[in-house]
């Protein structure tokens, strides 16, 4: 009845300190409360999630630039709130609407009152800086050399435009050079017969805080009268930086128009909602390399790290959950494909993946190294599957479940990276078919193998890695060296297995041939991973951890 499909969305939610209107979902009109706060008033009309929005209120127009909240705060504010927010009002020349009421634009009445940019970014500082220490919340015990205001020492970690050449070892040339695990069976038959211990959520967290605080070590610090000098000669760019502060995320117009920094917007408002978040002022990288730099600049928060764990930056939730950062929208979802799963002994036994290839040719070093291991990856596993269809089913979709030419998109290309990596094709011949039919995600809960694949547009994470977790299916995850947040978690014959060309098909067959070994390592891949990291309360909490 009701109380069960509420007790459903409390385990998937798992909020801490505040409770929120959606954890009402499901329960029917009569027991949905109207909750004010948050991000607006929240309605549960049947047994849908259903939120609306207000407008994105709090604006502060200067010249060129708009400074934007994207939250809105609880709806009746202590009195220091209030007298705080007011405080940054007046600084910045606009109105912000308190509490429960809307925020509206407000045009000084003289033009001549209107705040310069410089005079906004200050304002934002100063208020954000007095609010905590200059490294708030970061590891006091630094190696030698990461001095305040430093920039002559040599960052603690790996930069793209120094490094790039990195990805020919940890990606061309190990994902080539991989075979299957020699003690697999030996492992898989151990596995049936005493599957290992669950994990304790702390057991889980621990290597992932670990590798937490050895990234904000690496991270160079500055003082905040530097950082702030910086701000006002313009090192912020309009896209990049984040202030949170007071129960609000503010943040450009321009950091509003680019869809990934709008997704990490509305998952940080929501992050609010739900456990609340302490001030900070950060800068975001939502590039598909990761990160890039540490000198001179404020912490940057990033969402990959395509090298791997010794590359700049401090790792949080990609914005792919949901959509675009709504954790409300992939709460639900997650509950619908958790128990919409066919059993594993039902399962198809052949690996599953379907991508498309990146459209963008290289044969720069450079760039070769930085977005070419995507198409690298995806066209050898379409040539397993032409050598083992029956353990790979990998294709590009291009024919929607009907039989016709091909075309351009159905056909493998002409080898890129030419004299830089051998056999780009891994003996496919341009011209030749990899096309396939197209699969919704109601698929992937009918097969026991999921493959995860570099992305298209560098070789780096790929939002598929989102959905895999939950469907209690094998992860086989393809050698590269690109890292999420969550990845120091991860045990390779535990929760999860790695495959290349030369392994997958060897790797499935044994798999195959201990079937209580691979549900064991299915399962274990929900537990550890979905249910401790990806769920919506779990994200929330550990990037109120993380600032």
């Amino acid at each position: 009845g009701r109380g069960c499909h509420v007790d459903i969305l409390w385990r998937v939610m798992r909020p801490t300190t505040r409770r929120s209107a959606y954890l009402y979902a499901r329960a029917g009109p009569a027991a949905a409360p109207r909750v004010r706060g948050g991000s607006g008033h929240a309605r549960v009309p049947g047994s849908r999630i259903t939120r609306t929005s207000r407008s994105s209120g709090c604006v502060a127009t200067a010249r060129n630039t708009t400074v934007r909240s994207f939250d809105r705060g609880p709806a009746h504010a202590p009195c220091g709130l209030r007298r705080a927010r007011a405080r940054l009002a007046r600084s910045l020349g606009a109105r912000i609407g308190r509490g429960g009421t809307r925020g509206t634009r407000h045009t000084p009445r003289d033009p001549r009152d209107r705040p310069t940019k410089n005079m906004m970014l200050k304002a934002i500082l100063t208020l954000a800086l007095a609010a905590s220490a200059p490294a708030a919340g970061a590891p006091t015990k630094r190696p030698a050399g990461k001095t305040f205001n430093d920039v002559t020492t040599p960052c603690g970690c790996k930069t793209v435009k120094y490094d790039y050449r990195v990805m020919y070892e940890r990606a061309y040339e190990a994902s080539k050079a991989h075979r299957a695990r020699p003690d697999l069976a030996e492992l898989l038959q151990k596995h049936a017969t005493s599957p290992p211990r669950r994990r304790t959520r702390a057991e889980l967290m621990k290597p992932v805080l670990k590798e937490l605080n050895r990234s904000l070590l690496a991270h160079r610090p500055v003082s905040p009268e530097f950082e702030m000098q910086r701000a006002l000669n313009g090192k912020y760019g309009d896209t990049s930086w984040v202030l949170v502060y007071e129960d609000r995320i503010y943040a450009s117009d321009a950091f509003a128009s680019v869809s990934k920094h709008r997704g990490h917007a509305i998952m940080m408002k929501q992050a609010q909602a739900l456990v609340g978040l302490p001030n900070a002022l950060y800068q975001l990288s939502t590039a598909t390399y990761g990160s890039d730099g540490c000198e001179a600049e404020p912490l940057m928060l990033t969402i990959n790290k395509e090298f791997g764990y010794d590359q700049c930056g401090v790792l949080i939730p990609n914005t792919y959950f949901g959509g675009h950062g709504d954790l409300w929208s992939w709460g639900s979802e997650s509950i619908k494909a958790i128990h919409d799963r066919t059993p594993f002994q039902n399962r198809t036994g052949a690996a599953l993946y379907r991508g498309t290839l990146s459209k963008f040719k290289f044969d720069d070093a450079k760039y070769c190294a930085l977005n070419s291991f995507g198409n690298y990856a995806r066209l050898a596993a379409f040539a397993a599957s032409k050598r083992s269809p029956d353990r790979v089913d990998a294709v590009r979709p291009c024919r929607n479940g009907k039989p016709q030419n091909l075309d351009a998109s159905c056909v493998a290309p002409e080898p890129q990276c030419k004299g830089l990596v051998d056999d780009f094709n891994s003996g496919l011949k341009a011209g030749s078919d990899i096309g396939g039919t197209w699969v919704d995600l109601r698929e992937y809960r009918r097969r026991k193998y999921l493959l995860n694949l570099p992305g298209g547009a560098s070789g780096s994470y790929s939002k598929n890695l989102n959905h895999i977790w939950r469907t209690e299916a094998v992860a086989l995850q393809w050698v590269a060296p690109f890292v999420e947040w969550y990845f120091p978690a991860l045990i390779e014959g535990t929760n999860y297995l790695k495959v290349a060309q030369h392994s997958v098909a060897e790797t499935v067959e044994a798999l195959e041939a201990h079937p209580a070994a691979a549900e064991s390592i299915g399962l274990a891949g929900r537990r550890d991973v979905h249910d401790h990291f990806l769920c919506p309360a779990c994200m929330t909490e550990y990037l109120q951890k993380t600032l």
